[in-house]
């Protein structure tokens, strides 16, 4: 490799971890029991398909999902032991003005492994799912 192309590399590695570029670590954290699955998310610009299982007693549970100051797509769904579809919600979001708070129950579903799954698109705020039991 030569000079010119040595510094360039450096240049540009000193660039992309100057701060004030943007540059986030994203905040997540997922606590568990058989009857309570809670996620709860400090992100930055994420766009990710996130997959959880969850070992539960429930044929039923409530949910609880707050966003706070954000912007970007959430989507959550929820599969019970089965594979069937119990819970499907969505929000979005382009104006950073709004916080959402949906409280519900999933379907009767079966008990065992159940799978929840968050899409999100370029999200950026606090998020937090709860499940509990109703």
């Amino acid at each position: 490799m030569n000079t010119r192309a040595l510094l360039l590399s450096a240049i540009v590695g000193l660039a992309v971890m100057t701060p004030g570029c943007d540059w986030y670590d994203d905040d997540t954290k997922v606590v568990t029991s058989t009857t309570n699955w809670l996620w709860d998310a400090d992100l930055h610009h994420e766009t990710d398909e996130d997959n959880f299982l969850w070992d539960t007693t429930l044929d039923q549970a409530d949910v609880g999902v707050r966003l706070r100051d954000y912007y970007g797509l959430f989507r959550i769904r929820i599969y019970d032991d089965l594979g069937a579809k119990i819970f499907d919600q969505e929000y979005d979001n382009y104006h950073y003005s709004e916080d959402d708070l949906f409280l519900g129950a999933t379907q009767l579903g079966a008990a065992g492994t159940w799978r929840i799954r968050i899409d999100l698109w370029d999200f950026d705020g606090e998020a937090r799912v709860e499940l509990s039991q109703p």
